[in-house]
């Protein structure tokens, strides 16, 4: 399990679960096992469901998928085994299946964490000033969804660029954007995948808009979401499942209703602009306690405790257990085909 090089303590939140782990923190104390750590069985969808949802059949896109292994390795040699079927699966879908585009896609991938240095970036870089930048920058993960992804939070209206660049740098804000990417891909989705007993490689992302205004649209602010968003869609593809915006003033809802027919229905499906009263919104993919209390739910914790079942030390074991197993003795092609439904649908609570 990776340590902070800095040993920050914090008590407990409200609720009784611990602050978190991270690369930037220790825990106080282990987080609660919550009695929702069970299977979810309603996330399966059928292979009629999948061919909808991509236009191929699930032995189809293994084909491609192992076509698309094939001629990375022509190029490259032999992957490691962090570049396992459910990574590369990522970037085939982002191409539409196209392996020639998944390929272009990949090998610039590769090139970009070598020169980023994201082998090292979980156990090498220390973000010391985290808990004073989710003051003025309020992101992280929060427990999980009805389908068993981890919830990731925003608050882009409360970014206030000059306070952050007084305690931080534009290239360490992204550096943490990237650590947390690649803490999601290496733990966050694997100890959420023990505990729904499948392959979870999407969150749930909720978007408050609260506040937002022309200083985030303009200058700086929109320059380095712009940079972050980029860095997201080339080396992330396929981590988003869906994404619920809340508190959308009036001229987003407008544009949005602009914007919209211009995107694919896969993609369309995968946004809702919840309305004024937008908990009903969340209540379709989140249960209550899963919400923090200061949205309207139940969830005492706060996003700087990093509250999930990447927490639980069961949870880490058992991860820590695959890494070992996939770092040394599986092969290619042995991982779960990741949310054949595509994680984008709850079953009866729509």
């Amino acid at each position: 399990m990776i340590k902070s090089a800095v040993g920050t303590k914090h008590p407990p939140s409200e609720d009784g679960e611990s602050e978190g782990w991270s690369p930037n923190r220790t825990p106080n104390r282990p987080t609660k096992r919550r009695e929702v750590y069970k299977p979810f069985p309603d996330a399966v969808r059928s292979e009629e469901e999948f061919v909808k949802d991509w236009g191929i059949t699930p032995d189809e896109e293994d084909k491609r998928l192992a076509d698309l292994r094939r001629v990375v390795e022509q190029a490259t040699g032999t992957l490691r085994p962090i570049f396992d079927d459910l990574y590369m699966r990522r970037f085939l879908r982002a191409r539409g299946h196209d392996v020639a585009e998944a390929k272009k896609m990949f090998m610039r991938h590769l090139k970009w964490r070598q020169e980023y240095g994201c082998d090292g970036v979980l156990e090498d870089f220390v973000f010391e000033e985290r808990d004073a930048v989710l003051t003025i920058y309020p992101q992280g993960y929060h427990k999980t969804d009805r389908l068993g992804r981890p919830i990731y939070i925003q608050h882009l209206g409360q970014v206030d660029l000059r306070k952050l660049t007084a305690i931080t740098s534009e290239d360490r804000m992204i550096r943490f954007h990237v650590q947390e990417y690649e803490r999601a891909l290496k733990y966050i989705f694997p100890g959420c995948s023990v505990v729904a007993g499948r392959a979870v490689t999407q969150t749930l992302a909720i978007v408050d808009l609260k506040g937002v205004g022309l200083r985030h649209l303009a200058g700086d602010t929109k320059r380095i979401l712009g940079d972050i968003v980029r860095i997201d869609s080339d080396n992330y593809p396929e981590t988003l499942g869906n994404t619920v915006i809340i508190n959308a003033p009036g001229v987003f809802k407008l544009l949005w209703n602009i914007v919209k027919p211009m995107l694919d229905t896969r993609t369309q499906a995968k946004i809702h602009v919840a309305s004024s009263n937008y908990m009903p919104d969340l209540l379709k993919w989140v249960d209550e306690d899963s919400i923090p209390a200061y949205l309207g739910g139940k969830s005492k914790g706060s996003l700087v405790d990093d509250i999930g079942p990447w927490q639980d030390p069961a949870v880490i074991a058992a991860v820590e257990r695959m890494i070992a197993s996939r770092d040394g003795l599986v092969s290619p092609g042995s991982h779960p085909r990741s949310e054949s439904q595509d994680e984008t649908s709850p079953k009866g609570d729509a």
